[in-house]
């Protein structure tokens, strides 16, 4: 090596050494090991947020499917017995409903714009025609009940 090349080297050691203990440092940007951080960080919160999000429609999805089996129920109750069965629109979903503390669950009946307070099957197969809300929290879907085949269709 030439004595230029040597000087250089050394200066730039010199150089290194001193910005290394006084903490200057004239580069800019973040390390690879911060990016890292940051990314992992970024990862955990959106899978606990998607996790809230996923938890919250598999609750509703749950409650619809058995207001949906009550509804069901009600249908063919009505066929077999050959008169009309009368559900009451608050109470389509008996027993424990398994929510958080903090949702709160509400089903409600409508029929163009009044509220209903039941909705009635008859024997014949038809219904009352109603459309049936299950709301918890801001989520929410919607049932329709046929009037005159008495079919439940199911609107996100």
């Amino acid at each position: 090596m030439s004595s230029a090349t040597v000087q250089i080297i050394t200066k730039a050691v010199k150089e290194r050494t001193w910005m290394w203990l006084t903490g200057i440092n004239r580069e800019c940007g973040f390390t690879l090991l911060e990016l890292l951080v940051v990314i992992a960080l970024i990862g955990l919160l959106t899978s606990v947020g998607a996790q809230t999000v996923f938890h919250s429609r598999t609750n509703l999805d749950q409650q619809v499917e058995r207001v949906e089996q009550n509804l069901h129920k009600a249908s063919m109750q009505a066929r077999e017995s050959g008169l009309p069965v009368i559900i009451d629109c608050a109470r389509l979903v008996k027993g424990p409903t398994g929510l958080s503390e903090g949702d709160t669950f509400e089903t409600s009946c409508h029929s163009g714009n009044y509220t209903k307070d039941s909705l009635t099957f008859y024997p014949d197969g038809s219904s009352s025609g109603e459309i049936v809300e299950i709301q918890i929290g801001d989520d929410h879907i919607r049932l329709f009940v046929d009037w005159l085949s008495g079919e439940i269709a199911r609107d996100q």
